[in-house]
């Protein structure tokens, strides 16, 4: 992945959000940089990361195969992310703030085999 030069994993640490202990309260092994979920209906694991490059939040979908992961697909800078996380509803992969309607909404595609940004609307 080029350009990520000074791009390290998002840690819990990062997270600047007092919402994060009560998301941790619900799910301990909760972390808001880290999802492991099918997104795409196809029985595998996909896996969801976000990154921290200075200020920004990148975040990468790696699709699970047969054999591991697909190369990463980006999903953009989310600096929402510094007072949030990754969540799934419905197998959409919301971006965004704890408990808030402000969050990007990918929904997994067919047709184009990729995650595609929606409305910004909840599912």
């Amino acid at each position: 992945m080029a350009g990520l030069e000074g791009a390290r994993l998002a840690s819990p640490d990062d997270n600047g959000s007092p919402l994060l202990k009560q998301m941790r309260e619900q799910d301990p092994g909760y972390d808001p940089y880290t999802l492991r979920h099918d997104l795409t209906g196809d029985g595998r694991t996909d896996l969801v990361v976000v990154l921290r490059q200075g200020d920004t939040w990148p975040v990468y979908w790696f699709r699970g195969t047969g054999q591991g992961y697909a190369p990463a697909a980006a999903l953009g800078n989310h600096p929402l992310l510094e007072e949030g996380g990754l969540v799934v509803k419905d197998r959409q992969l919301g971006i965004g703030r704890f408990y808030s309607d402000v969050a990007s909404w990918y929904r997994w595609n067919p047709r184009t085999r990729s995650l595609e940004l929606q409305d910004d609307t909840l599912p």
